[in-house]
């Protein structure tokens, strides 16, 4: 069983970036259609969940939270459009090492901040 803690608090976290996520792309020209905002917070807060019930043993908490960030972003990714100013391509990639950075943080905040560590796998 995952820590009831840690899932809730990872959870949250990605929710949190979600929003994070949501903002940093309004900075971007034109307005950010419905659904790609619903992707953002979903796959944010997706990554959390994942990122909270996991007992993967992948050394230390900050791989964990790079892997499974960029995991969780890969569909996310090939989902974003391109715009005039970035290429699909360039997107694709940003979009990747940004769910990185989000997974880091999402782990960081629950491991480091809040002590709330992963099991051990059974």
């Amino acid at each position: 069983m995952a820590n009831p803690k840690r899932v809730k608090i990872a959870t949250t976290t990605g929710f949190s970036t979600g929003i994070l996520c949501y903002y940093l792309t309004s900075g971007f020209p034109g307005e950010p259609h419905y659904f790609m905002i619903f992707y953002f917070f979903l796959f944010r807060t997706l990554a959390g969940f994942i990122i909270g019930i996991s007992k993967i043993k992948s050394g230390n908490w900050a791989i964990h939270g790079i892997g499974i960030g960029a995991l969780v972003s890969i569909p996310l990714a090939f989902l974003i459009p391109g715009n005039n100013e970035v290429g699909k391509t360039s997107m694709f990639f940003v979009v990747i090492i940004l769910g990185s950075v989000y997974g880091l943080l999402i782990e960081a905040v629950t491991s480091q901040l809040f002590n709330a560590h992963r099991l051990a796998a059974e």
